[in-house]
């Protein structure tokens, strides 16, 4: 039986994350088409337009739900 071998590798650093969100890596904010989330608070940055309970909140639930826009 041959032994596993370790494979020295570079990691790629990519901005692309969650559901499509683009990590701006100047503020680290993921950007969401119409606004962008900061994942250090856990909420948007702005407002959500339509006006839920919770204005700042990703979504309901956020393994089940995705942000809509």
């Amino acid at each position: 039986m041959k032994q596993i071998q370790e494979i020295e590798h570079i990691p790629i650093q990519h901005n692309l994350r969650y559901q499509g969100q683009y990590l701006n890596r100047k503020t680290d904010l993921h950007y969401n088409t119409f606004s962008y989330y900061d994942p250090d608070i856990g909420h948007f940055t702005q407002l959500d337009t339509i006006g839920d309970i919770n204005l700042y909140q990703y979504a309901p639930n956020g393994l089940a739900w995705i942000d809509p826009w």
